[in-house]
């Protein structure tokens, strides 16, 4: 699989924004440092969802309950969702406030709202991450400068 299919429709999901797709093609969130990429995938239903989270304020809260409620009212449920997490990193390393962490927790709290718990990850280090899941197969392909990795 390569990392962005241009033969497919790829949707970009932008900073404080939520998409959900039930067709072939990817959620893609760009430039993923501190921001923190949630992407639920509905394994059954073949239907995805993605987040792009970033500074943990009431607005984030809302983009992600309201992305959480869509899904279960297109029937997905949490027996069938898979969650993936990707991004949280400290990218200005002389920074004394950590937001990565910030944002990563402030997820996980969200989520454990709706007793959703996290199938995989790539969180924290340095490096700024760009990452596409596709909404056929639910897999998350990461791309940063050290190279590629694929979550499931």
């Amino acid at each position: 699989m390569s990392f962005i299919d241009y033969t497919q429709s790829n949707i970009n999901v932008k900073m404080g924004k939520t998409a959900i797709s039930k067709t072939k093609g990817g959620l893609v969130c760009y430039g993923l440092g501190s921001c923190v990429g949630v992407y639920i995938h509905d394994f059954k239903l073949k239907i995805g969802g993605a987040a792009h989270v970033w500074l943990p304020y009431a607005k984030n809260t809302c983009i992600l309950t309201e992305l959480i409620h869509k899904l279960m009212d297109m029937g997905c449920s949490n027996s069938t969702m898979q969650v993936t997490l990707v991004g949280g990193a400290k990218v200005v390393k002389e920074l004394q406030q950590e937001i990565g962490s910030m944002n990563v927790s402030f997820v996980k709290n969200v989520l454990a709202q709706f007793n959703m718990s996290i199938t995989s990850y790539s969180l924290g280090g340095h490096l700024s991450r760009t990452a596409k899941m596709d909404v056929t197969t639910g897999l998350v392909a990461i791309k940063t400068r050290a190279g590629l990795e694929v979550l499931n």
